[in-house]
């Protein structure tokens, strides 16, 4: 992506800045830690980092409600087998 900030690259001191700051939504990825040992970093010292930031994070990292395209689309399938009969069909997915 262009523009993108890859945080894969990044230290977890530099992740969290670029997380909390006007530039996050260049990070990619940026609603989840880049990498294992990056989340590793931080759960490592998570008994020394306050509630607030913590809450903080996981609204960064919580998806937003909203409709994704396979959900039209499994919509879409679920309708037109309900209006085909096809009642089986719509108990299995």
């Amino acid at each position: 992506m262009e523009n993108s900030i890859d945080s894969s690259g990044l230290s977890l001191s530099e992740f969290l800045e670029v997380l909390f700051s006007k530039q996050a939504e260049k990070l990619f990825p940026g609603n989840h830690f880049p990498t294992e040992e990056m989340l590793n970093e931080y759960l490592s010292t998570i008994h020394e980092r306050s509630d607030n930031e913590i809450r903080a994070l996981l609204r960064r990292f919580i998806i937003h409600s909203c409709t994704f395209g396979k959900d039209i689309v499994m919509a879409n399938v679920v309708t037109t087998a309900i209006k085909e009969g096809k009642k089986d069909m719509v108990e299995n997915i």
